[in-house]
């Protein structure tokens, strides 16, 4: 009687003992369409983080040669930035990127307070040339002093018509 008593707790705790196997890791379905319809603001303000972004042109006529984009630091507190920038075209209600398959430098870009950057949409590199139609241009912009983890995406809305 003991014995198996014994047994049985022993039994028991190496039950306890052992841990469950672990779930297999869930892998996101990809979405049946490329692309997002979600609106993004032109500006962020955030306590004393505060960024702007805009094209040199709200309307651009075909044929594109240059688009710039300008960022604004206009908070009190200094704000990064990376060199990528996301191209997207407005069609049928899903901003559908446009720059698929470009690669850029993940180097991080300061803008103190009051200084703004200017950098240029790489058309030039785009597999077929912009054609007519509503496009937005999204950077990432968070306050230097947050974690690297957290930031907003902003975006500059163009027209570009025949």
């Amino acid at each position: 009687m003991k014995r198996s008593l014994l047994l049985l707790l022993a039994a028991i705790g190496l039950v306890g003992c052992t841990e469950p196997e672990p779930e297999p890791p869930t892998i996101a379905e990809p979405a049946s369409e490329p692309g997002r319809t979600e609106e993004l603001p032109d500006e962020v303000a955030e306590g004393e983080f505060a960024a702007w972004i805009y094209t040199d042109q709200e309307t651009y006529n075909l044929p594109v040669e240059e688009i710039k984009v300008t960022i604004e630091n206009v908070g009190e507190e200094p704000m990064v930035t990376g060199e990528a920038m996301r191209l997207e075209k407005l069609e049928e209600g899903v901003w559908m990127p446009q720059l698929a398959g470009m690669e850029f430098t993940q180097e991080a870009l300061d803008i103190q307070p009051g200084e703004t950057l200017i950098g240029t949409v790489p058309i030039d590199f785009m597999e077929e040339p912009l054609t007519a139609g509503a496009y937005r241009v999204t950077k990432r912009v968070a306050p230097k002093s947050m974690d690297a983890l957290t930031f907003h995406e902003i975006a500059a809305t163009f027209e570009v018509t025949e």
